[in-house]
C-alpha cells in the first residue's frame, strides 16, 4: 500500500475516496478505491473501467 498525500488524507478524513490507479492494459484501466468511515474502518474495492 502506498504512502498518501496530504490531500488525500483530507479527503479521507472527509469521509472522501481515494483512487489509485495499479495499471493499463489495453484499453482498460485497473484501479483501487478506498475510503475510511468515521469509526475508522477502512473500505477498499478493486475495479475496471475500459473504453470502447
Amino acid at each position: 500500500m502506498t504512502k498518501l498525500d496530504e490531500t488525500e488524507k483530507w479527503i479521507n478524513e472527509n469521509n472522501g475516496i481515494v483512487v489509485s490507479k495499479r495499471k493499463i492494459e489495453g484499453k482498460c484501466m485497473f484501479y483501487n478505491a478506498t475510503m475510511t468511515t468515521n469509526d475508522g474502518q477502512k473500505i477498499s474495492q478493486k475495479g475496471t473501467i475500459c473504453a470502447e
